[in-house]
């Protein structure tokens, strides 16, 4: 049921607009409005459970739904980060792997879709996740949860979900 919407982001200035019409003319829900944890993920309180999570660059919005907690998040492939001051916080696990602006944002995009994933804030759960080569662990243990990485649009995405994402539905909003 994994499904990611995208527009460009123009299109959709704020992004609970752009949930609330996906929420109204994909899964015809009325009447819903979107709440927010105390470290600020937005939710819907609807049965059966409907989770999703949001994600935008400078030109393009994501949104990913789906039956289970999910996290996503995108960067333009083109987007330039000095990365070499945020590799030394990194696990060297991690660094080990980041050769090129690439590779970082591949990186940063997957740790950040976990942190979504969690509903961490995402000071402190940059630093408590570490991505290793078999699996996800945070504050030492590991997680119930995989990672996806996609492309689309010129950007790189990665989704964390239960589940692998690989035959997600993009849909244009």
């Amino acid at each position: 049921m994994d499904k990611i919407f995208y527009a460009q982001k123009y299109e959709y200035p704020c992004s609970e607009t752009a949930v609330l019409k996906i929420l109204h003319e994909y899964f015809k829900l009325d009447e819903v409005s979107v709440k927010r944890t105390k470290n600020g993920k937005p939710y819907v309180d609807v049965r059966p459970s409907l989770h999703f999570s949001v994600s935008h660059t400078d030109t393009m919005l994501f949104i990913a739904f789906s039956d289970q907690e999910i996290g996503i998040d995108a960067e333009h492939n083109a987007r330039q980060v000095n990365y070499l001051p945020i590799l030394k916080k990194l696990p060297s696990i991690e660094r080990e792997n980041i050769r090129t602006q690439q590779d970082f944002l591949q990186l940063w995009t997957a740790k950040e879709s976990v942190v979504k994933y969690l509903g961490e804030c995402l000071s402190k759960g940059l630093k408590e996740i570490e991505l290793q080569t078999d699996g996800i662990d945070y504050k030492g243990k590991r997680l119930p949860c995989r990672l996806t990485q996609l492309t689309l649009a010129e950007h790189v995405i990665s989704v964390c979900s239960e589940k692998d994402c690989l035959n997600v539905e993009f849909i244009k909003i």
